[in-house]
């Protein structure tokens, strides 16, 4: 072995608490790059994968009903490629428990066997395809996977289904995925509930004859031919579909399933940049003292080396080698930790989408990237110590490195080092020698205690959505949705009802609102002026009132239309007649839920040219009669669903609180990772700095105790301070995290709790009192005799 090697191998062996931390801190950053980039790659190939192969749509319509015949129509316009005409409906299940409620949305499947449509084909994960009627008068379809396992059926299983006023029994044939329920949500909800909501696929003649719809549809799957002009296309839609009931046509960027799995893709493609670098930048600093260091205790050595012929380029190489084996080591625990990290994110993902061949596998393309990322970051980190290494002369390294010069320093100066005790100026003093580094020490142990904070900010933002959403906003017990635009007398019939203490009709009409070039189709939504079930909230979470004109738009709106309160903005309507009307923007609301416009109650009635009628009602309802009141409202006729706000409560803790708490773990055990390795480095490096300085006073008289305050008071003025700094960076990085998880549908607010920083903080002071105690050992342990040796 030659000699260069033998001394690295001893230096490693040496310093092994060095490297040991160094190399976790790579690893951190190595398995966060693996994981991420893996869980993205397996998430966004599976996603393509199953579009591609189910055939996934382009354009989507829904419509009250329109001949059969008119299909031909529609597939004669030019740029579209084919078409698939549906009948879809949503149904009560009827469950063994009363109490216990559940929802099907039923859509046809071709008549033909197997059943499979040209377009949004369901992908079968058990069992098989719908056979012709079977004995009893039951009905076969497929059910989706979600429901199934929430429900644990099976194939061979039955429910009951309430299909225009008539139990109707309906055995499960298989379970199956769909590109196009990919995030399955009830009308209403925004959340997908798996136990109360599933997707039933069933053959056309079985639905048709239930709902009479033969010889029609109500819905349309439309995929466009390459080249073809979106919207051109959707233009001749809506034009030819309008008298038929269309709600407007939806492209697949809006449709919801494809839009929010999309939102989710792009916020985990930022997260796999932005967090490694942060790991990364840290691996980078660390190695960078760690290597001054060495250097700078090996001047004697360095010069010994280069007498006996060695040169510049062995000397830099032989400390190079050195971050090398530091990263080779990270890099091999990294390897396997971000293996099994990135099997768990896609393991959440996949109960979250449940999409066919999501498997997290080890690409050598993220490994390489992984690995040559924090060789880069480790080279460039410990450059400049390498470069002073290897300029050194041997006859100035022989010479000791001159002793530095120790002055009174501005507070001192100022008079407050009168107030100071003599260790507490030596303190002061070290301090000041090297300010640079001092500040580049607190700076990494901040940006510990920072993604400590955006973790903890991140459950924060979630609870703060939750109370504002379910606290201020929605204040109703449930809401009822209607089939249809029904009477206002509706209001009065349900007043009635026992356990009923308020009533607030809504009046929802489907509209796409333009400004200039911008539109987004929306819910306009008509409430009545004294509503107080369901409130509008401003920026500081007081009351907006109703306007009696005008309509309110939600911040998101307001800005992908980049309207403002005064503005004019479009709104045409997508039933009936499809009106058109200029209405003035009457302010912003800060809803955290949600992406609709509000009107008045009387106003909307206007521009729809109707009466007024109600699309649905929110209710306040004594507790003990819940469920007798629900009982009644399912048997009702024309009511379409009732949402309970419990069970948003539930759902939201459940799906997206416990995915945002997965993520927000993860990120406290990197930065309690990052936290101890810069702490543990710097009290190392300080007490390798200052042996010689300590063994003097040792030796003078000064106790194990006196000493070791000396050394570890400077590192606990460099953890304190980094704990404000911490503080900030947090902020700012909750602040730029809270946009990457908010969505159309979700804001999460930018908000970090005084606990969530009393936590952080708490667990850097934890780390400097570990690695405090640490270094303490090793002082009680140094060689007098050997650190006061002189160098020359």
């Amino acid at each position: 072995m030659k000699t260069l090697n033998r001394k690295l191998f001893r230096e490693l062996g040496r310093m092994r608490g060095q490297v040991a931390s160094i190399a976790v801190v790579v690893a951190s950053g190595v398995s966060v790059i693996i994981s991420m980039a893996g869980a993205l790659s397996a998430l966004q190939g599976a996603t393509d994968n199953f579009y591609r192969s189910s055939r996934f749509a382009n354009l989507f319509v829904n419509l009250t009903r329109a001949p059969e015949h008119l299909a031909e129509r529609v597939r004669e316009i030019p740029g579209i490629a084919s078409v698939e005409t549906r009948v879809v409906a949503d149904a009560r299940l009827l469950m063994d428990n009363p109490s216990d409620r559940a929802m099907a949305h039923f859509v046809s499947l071709p008549n033909d066997y197997p059943p499979l449509p040209a377009l949004n084909v369901p992908v079968l994960r058990a069992g098989g395809w719908p056979a012709p009627r079977i004995a009893g008068g039951a009905r076969e379809a497929v059910v989706s996977e979600g429901f199934a396992v929430a429900r644990e059926l099976g194939p061979g299983d039955t429910v009951h289904a309430i299909l225009e006023g008539r139990l109707t029994p309906i055995r499960i044939s298989g379970v199956a995925v769909s590109s196009e329920y990919v995030y399955v949500v009830k009308p209403g909800d925004f959340l997908p509930d798996d136990k109360r909501y599933g997707i039933f696929w069933i053959p056309r003649r079985e639905i048709a004859s239930a709902l009479d719809m033969d010889g029609a549809f109500n819905d349309l799957s439309i995929s466009l031919a390459p080249g073809a002009s979106e919207p051109d296309v959707r233009a001749r839609l809506d034009s030819l579909l309008a008298p038929y009931g269309s709600r407007g046509t939806i492209p697949r960027a809006d449709q919801f399933s494809y839009q929010t799995l999309k939102s989710e893709l792009e916020s985990l493609r930022v997260t796999t940049i932005v967090i490694p670098v942060i790991f990364l930048a840290v691996a980078a600093f660390l190695l960078n003292v760690v290597l001054a260091r060495l250097v700078g205790t090996q001047r004697g050595i360095v010069a010994v080396l280069k007498a006996f012929g060695y040169s510049n380029a062995e000397v830099a190489s032989h400390f190079r080698r050195f971050a090398v084996i530091i990263v080779a080591l990270g890099s091999l625990i990294g390897i396997l930790a971000g293996w099994w990290l990135g099997r768990v994110f896609v393991n959440l993902y996949q109960d979250f989408f449940r999409l066919p061949n999501l498997e997290f596998a080890l690409h050598p393309l993220h490994i390489a990237v992984a690995v040559g990322v924090s060789l880069f970051a480790a080279l460039a980190g410990s450059r400049r110590a390498v470069r002073n290494a290897a300029a050194l002369a041997p006859a100035a390294a022989m010479r000791p490195e001159p002793p530095p010069s120790y002055h009174p320093t501005i507070l001192e100066r100022t008079g407050m080092g009168r107030l100071l005790s003599a260790r507490g100026r030596m303190v002061l003093r070290e301090i000041g020698r090297r300010p640079g580094r001092t500040a580049v020490a607190i700076v990494a142990i901040a940006f510990s205690m920072a993604i400590m904070v955006t973790a903890g900010a991140l459950m924060d933002g979630v609870n703060a959505l939750m109370d504002v959403q379910f606290s201020h906003v929605q204040r109703e017990d449930m809401a009822v949705s209607f089939d249809r635009a029904v009477p206002l007398r509706v209001r009065h019939d349900l007043a009635h009802l026992r356990g009923v203490h308020r009533v607030e009709p809504m009046r929802i009409a489907p509209a796409r609102l333009r400004s200039g070039h911008l539109s987004e189709n929306v819910a306009v939504e008509g409430r009545i002026p004294d509503s107080e079930l369901r409130r509008l909230l401003g920026a500081d979470l007081q009351p907006v009132p109703l306007p009696p004109d005008g309509v309110l738009l939600t911040r998101w709106l307001a800005t992908e239309l980049q309207l403002g309160a005064g503005d004019s903005v479009t709104v045409q309507f997508l039933e009936d007649d499809r009106r058109t009307a200029h209405v003035q923007v009457a302010g912003i609301t800060d809803e955290p839920v949600g992406g609709g416009a509000v009107m008045d109650y009387h106003a909307l009635a206007a521009l729809l040219g109707e009466q007024p009628a109600a699309t649905g009602a929110l209710l306040s309802v004594d507790p003990a009669r819940m469920d007798s009141v629900i009982a009644w409202l399912e048997r009702a006729p024309r009511v379409a669903g009732v949402t309970e706000r419990a069970v948003g409560v539930r759902q939201f803790r459940e799906e997206y609180a416990g995915l945002l708490l997965q993520m927000s773990l993860f990120l406290a055990m990197f930065s309690a990772v990052i936290a101890v390795g810069v702490v543990y480095n710097g009290a190392r490096i300080a007490l390798a700095e200052r042996a010689r300085d300590l063994g003097v006073l040792r030796v003078l008289g000064f106790r194990n105790r006196e000493v070791s305050s000396l050394l570890l008071s400077e590192l606990g003025v460099q953890v304190v301070a980094a704990l404000p700094v911490g503080a900030a960076i947090g902020y700012l990085f909750a602040v730029i995290i809270s946009k990457w998880v908010s969505t159309n549908v979700f804001r999460v607010p930018a908000v970090v709790e005084p606990s969530t920083l009393l936590l952080a903080a708490l667990v850097v002071l934890l780390s400097g009192l570990t690695s405090a105690l640490l270094v303490m050992r090793r002082i009680y342990k140094l060689d007098m005799v050997q650190v006061l040796k002189a160098p020359e």
